[in-house]
């Protein structure tokens, strides 16, 4: 099996740039490998601070997707807190709000390995999969 590569994108505060540190830790940790583009996961830790913060927060959407063609785009911290109905309806494949990072962690292992099931079995496009937690 291969090893699931993973980036986070960080907005936001030490507290934002900690918790990032902390996921990435539990991601490794569980097999993941950290690389600079081509995830197969996208992760986006948001800030919602200020207006502009938050529209930051949902244009990294796009740079995400364009670094990192074909992966799974998960979006978590302030966004989906403070604005969980819009974050529903962006295009996401998972939405988290904040901590337990162990559950986190599993959801993301979860997730990919659906969809590597899913697309071994032709059974649906993995583009179509989307969880909130």
């Amino acid at each position: 099996m291969k090893n699931l590569k993973f980036k986070i994108y960080t907005l936001g505060c030490k507290v934002n740039q900690c918790d990032s540190g902390i996921l990435s830790q539990h991601l490794v940790a569980s097999g993941f490998e950290m690389v600079k583009n081509g995830a197969d996961l996208a992760i986006i830790n948001t800030c919602t601070v200020t207006k502009v913060a938050a529209r930051k927060s949902r244009q990294m959407i796009s740079v995400a997707k364009r670094e990192n063609f074909g992966a799974k785009i998960v979006m978590f911290g302030c966004y989906p807190e403070i604005y969980l109905e819009e974050a529903k309806k962006l295009d996401l494949n998972l939405v988290w709000q904040m901590g337990n990072f162990d559950k986190l962690t599993k959801s993301l292992y979860i997730l990919e390995h659906i969809t590597l099931f899913l697309e071994s079995s032709r059974r649906i496009l993995p583009a179509s999969i989307k969880i909130i937690l």
